[in-house]
């Protein structure tokens, strides 16, 4: 499989934007393999890279989950889920506390994207 097509697949896959549909709310998430998640918008990650690079260092740096949110907003491949405000919440509460989210995964197996 070619770099273009492993890069396109991992980033399809595993970025979600979530909307709270009651209010102007939304969050992408990158969802890791590694069983972590991490909350980003297009100029911010929540990854211990980019804090270090970004926060700490005072450096532009874009941590590769942030260059696969590019791509994918580049090529209008990303899944969108609209929750109600208690679901938007837990969804961001479950990833700061235990590092993933089980609702959201929940939401994505029920097709709610």
């Amino acid at each position: 499989m070619s770099q273009e097509k492993k890069i396109h697949r991992h980033y399809a896959e595993n970025i979600v934007k979530i909307i709270d549909k009651n209010s102007i709310l939304s969050v992408y998430i990158y969802m890791g393999k590694n069983g972590y998640d991490y909350l980003m918008s297009n100029k911010s990650c929540s990854c211990k890279s980019f804090l270090f690079n970004s926060v700490f260092k005072n450096k532009s740096y874009l941590c590769y989950h942030l260059k696969y949110l590019e791509n994918a907003e580049e090529k209008d491949e990303i899944r969108t889920i609209y929750l109600n405000s208690n679901d938007f919440l837990l969804i961001i509460e479950e990833i700061f506390s235990t590092g993933k989210s089980l609702k959201l995964r929940k939401e994505l197996l029920n097709g709610n994207s």
